[in-house]
């Protein structure tokens, strides 16, 4: 390290020095000494001041590790930060100390570790600086949290509101469900009622069917023994009776026919070979002729013969309804095979059944 060139009052103290004997000497080192002390004490101040400041230092850093705690992993670097400076500091500390000690060995290093406690202040007057900037920034994010609660506290609210509304939705709906459930008994309850009233009804309607089929028996019964009385009639005149099976088409039920010119007779009264009865038009003609009926017993022939042996089915456009009937020797509807036959006499007239 280069010499530092002496002052001006250095020089003539170097002067004086030559000039004082031994005893001045001693004076002079004596002031010398007294000088030393006072800067030594004045170092001894400026430590003590550092030494609040390092303690001031360490207390806004505790502050600091507390805010910076709850900020998460950004400010945990930041603090990071704040520990390796402040252990430069304290290493810098140290080394201030070192040269403390050897400023009470040599008198010309004084300055140069005065100039760098100097500089050492002017870092720590810095980083305070920055920490108050720190604390300002941590406020300013501390308002900017307390902005994001209130949002967050606004948000439950309406979330609130909202559930309140749709739990009144969702009783409306259970409502709802229950009057359909309500219905769905009532008409599951009707449902049963009408299955009832059905089975009743088909009850009733089988009923009817077996009246209606001994109706029909009786009507047969009827119908052959009508057939029997002719057959012995046309025998009391002496008339030859023979039976004719064929499968031509013809009406359904017993039909008797008349041969034509017997026809014109019965128009003109004429035919020897007619057979009367007794008239049930209360005395309003002569009667009809034998082997034909009446139109209520025709009509109940027609819907017999309709029942079992064919179908009825309509037309369109408003024709005439047609009967289509179950061919000969062929099964009915009711599995049995249906055969026509017709009865004839000497005298021409004949009669056509269908069994």
């Amino acid at each position: 390290m280069p010499r530092r060139k002496k002052t001006r009052g250095e020089r003539g103290d170097m002067d004086r020095k030559e000039e004082m004997n031994s005893e001045g000497r001693e004076k002079y080192l004596d002031c010398k000494v007294a000088e030393i002390e006072k800067k030594l004490r004045e170092i001894e101040k400026r430590q003590e001041g550092m030494n609040i400041n390092r303690e001031e230092m360490e207390k806004k850093e505790k502050e600091v590790k507390r805010n910076e705690w709850s900020k998460g992993q950004e400010m945990k670097k930041n603090e990071q930060e704040m520990r390796d400076k402040l252990e430069e500091t304290k290493n810098r500390e140290m080394e201030i100390k070192k040269k403390e000690q050897e400023l009470m060995e040599k008198l010309e290093e004084i300055n140069n570790k005065e100039m760098q406690v100097k500089k050492n202040e002017q870092e720590v007057i810095k980083e305070l600086e920055k920490i108050r900037n720190r604390e300002k920034e941590i406020k300013k994010n501390e308002q900017e949290v307390i902005e994001e609660l209130e949002k967050i506290r606004n948000r439950e609210r309406e979330i609130m509101k909202n559930e309140v509304e749709v739990m009144e939705k969702l009783q409306k709906i259970r409502d709802r469900e229950k009057e359909i459930k309500k219905k769905e008994v009532e008409m599951m309850e009707k449902l049963e009622d009408m299955e009832r009233e059905i089975e009743r009804q088909g009850e009733k309607s089988k009923e009817e069917h077996d009246m209606e089929r001994d109706r029909l028996n009786l009507w047969a019964e009827d119908l052959q023994r009508k057939e029997d009385e002719l057959r012995e009639k046309a025998k009391k005149r002496g008339e030859e009776v023979f039976v004719v099976e064929e499968e031509e088409e013809g009406s359904k039920g017993i039909t008797f026919h008349i041969p034509k010119e017997d026809k014109k007779k019965a128009k003109n009264g004429k035919s020897d070979k007619r057979i009367e009865e007794p008239s049930t038009s209360k005395g309003k003609g002569p009667g009809r002729p034998k082997g034909t009926f009446g139109a209520k017993k025709m009509a109940e022939i027609k819907k017999y013969a309709e029942i079992m042996y064919g179908k009825q089915k309509k037309k369109k456009n408003g024709e005439k309804d047609e009967v289509y009937e179950v061919s000969s020797d062929s099964e009915r509807e009711d599995g049995k095979k249906t055969r026509k036959r017709r009865l004839s006499t000497s005298s021409g007239s004949s009669s056509e059944t269908t069994e």
